[in-house]
């Protein structure tokens, strides 16, 4: 695990498997499902359609009739996984992460966000959480109309918050994310665990 200095202020973290658990093997277990099937549902779910509703072209109802349209076979499992009143299930919180992350803030370090996130799970959790208020900000997808890992949305980041590369730090359980943030400047570090976050800073 690389090891960064003591200049480091800011700690980015991604969403989407830091903050809520979007795997397939959730997506399985809740809809009792094996994991290859969760996984080919999960390529409809969240596919070209879905990516319009990252960057924030699209609405959820829109969405699920668009989907329901192509792959009318899948109705049922389209409006399940899709609604709001179901994403407690669907994504639910990694509260070990998240109260880790709290810890991290009462250390010192800046807490920011920098996520691919439709405007309907946005929601979601800030109703039915405070974690994205509780700390320094964000850059979100759907409200920038960019998504990673364009280097426009990183830059946008470090414009938005005056923050230095160098002191920065960003997560993500993407490496083409990863790769992008450090072709801008930014020290990025793949996401497994949150072991990589505490090594890192080590």
């Amino acid at each position: 695990m690389e090891k960064f200095d003591n200049k480091i202020k800011n700690l980015v973290f991604d969403i989407g498997g830091i903050i809520i658990d979007d795997g397939y093997q959730n997506l399985a277990k809740v809809l009792g499902i094996s994991n290859m099937q969760a996984k080919n549902l999960a390529k409809i779910c969240y596919g070209e359609e879905f990516k319009k509703c990252v960057l924030g072209e699209c609405e959820q109802n829109e969405l699920i009739q668009n989907l329901i349209n192509k792959y009318p076979e899948y109705e049922k499992e389209l409006k399940f996984v899709l609604s709001t009143e179901n994403l407690s299930k669907i994504i639910p919180y990694f509260e070990d992460n998240i109260n880790k992350i709290y810890r991290l803030k009462g250390q010192g370090y800046r807490i920011y966000f920098l996520s691919n996130l439709t405007k309907f799970t946005y929601d979601y959790i800030t109703k039915s959480k405070t974690v994205l208020n509780d700390f320094c900000g964000g850059v979100y997808s759907f409200e920038e109309h960019l998504a990673k890992p364009d280097k426009k949305i990183y830059l946008r980041l470090l414009e938005k918050f005056n923050l230095v590369p160098s002191e920065t730090i960003f997560f993500d359980d993407k490496e083409k994310n990863v790769i992008s943030a450090q072709s801008v400047g930014i020290n990025a570090v793949v996401f497994k665990s949150f072991d990589d976050v505490t090594d890192s800073l080590k």
